[in-house]
């Protein structure tokens, strides 16, 4: 039987996106030569009761963030080292509008025909941390969720985790973010700040015809673990999980599972044009657990 909640940690994480804001707007994609800067992304982490503990992952684990971050850890408890903030300042340029499934190594950008812009591509380029031009696309870490209790448990976002914005530029930027986990080969959720007219993103660099959301077929359709907006359902006894907020199920006792998040701005997103642009997003990810 499920318990009351075992544990809640919080996570939140700051992005700053800043570039020049071109003259006009589009429905979706920005449309502007901009060169984004992440002036912070910070991650803080609070365990203070119970059995899940969330640290760090080792850096060898840790996937290609172009500029490594810096991790701040807390007090050991049983044997695991808890980090407590995650520092991504050094990030030096972060150009956010790519789209793709969630997972490293599927996210793509248009490169869009003059005057085409948003809707015809004369080629579509794979992207991804660390490449020759320099650039960080995405935001990715790694977790790892250890449980030092006795029985199996499941871990969940909580109701309290959200995305938002921080000022008018945000407020937009945040409706086309998504957040996704996976345990490295299993995307676990995909997470959009903000319900849009369709959930689609670029799924291969064939096809260049790629214009208004839920305009065109070749974009992918996102189905399973696709969650956007808030999490309605606190995670307690008895509660329902909603499509997108398990993140583990079964970790067994004092075992541990290594989670992979990355944060993007989605460029098939409605929102995601020209207005995104200067503004800051908070993420804050919230988990809970229950026995299981």
């Amino acid at each position: 039987m499920k318990n009351k909640t075992k544990a809640v940690v919080a996570l939140a994480s700051l992005l700053a996106v800043t570039s020049g804001i071109g003259a006009y707007s589009t429905f979706a994609w920005f449309t502007t030569t901009r060169t984004a800067q992440v002036n912070l992304t910070s991650a803080k982490v609070y365990s203070s009761y119970g059995k899940l503990l969330v640290a760090y992952g080792a850096s060898a684990t840790q996937p290609n963030q172009g500029t490594a971050y810096t991790p701040t850890n807390g007090t050991a408890v049983d044997g695991v080292t808890p980090v407590t903030a995650i520092d991504a300042t050094t990030v030096a340029e972060n150009e956010t509008d790519i789209s793709g499934s969630g997972k490293i190594g599927e996210f793509f950008k248009p490169v869009w025909i003059p005057g085409h812009e948003t809707e015809t591509a004369s080629s579509v380029d794979s992207k991804t941390n660390g490449a020759p031009d320099g650039v960080s696309y995405y935001i990715a870490f790694t977790l790892t969720f250890w449980n030092k209790g006795t029985t199996a448990i499941d871990v969940y976002y909580n109701n309290t985790a959200a995305i938002t914005g921080a000022d008018a530029a945000g407020i937009e930027a945040a409706k086309a973010t998504r957040v996704a986990v996976t345990d490295g080969t299993t995307l676990q959720s995909v997470w959009q700040g903000a319900t849009d007219t369709a959930y689609k993103y670029v799924s291969s660099a064939t096809g260049t015809a790629f214009g208004t959301v839920g305009a065109t077929t070749d974009l992918t359709q996102n189905t399973a673990g696709f969650h956007a907006g808030s999490f309605a359902n606190t995670v307690q006894k008895g509660f329902t999980a909603t499509e997108g907020q398990t993140l583990i199920s079964n970790l067994p006792a004092n075992t541990s599972k290594n989670l992979i998040f990355t944060s993007w701005i989605e460029g098939t997103a409605t929102a995601a044009d020209n207005d995104c642009i200067g503004g800051t997003v908070n993420l804050t990810l919230d988990f809970a657990a229950l026995e299981h």
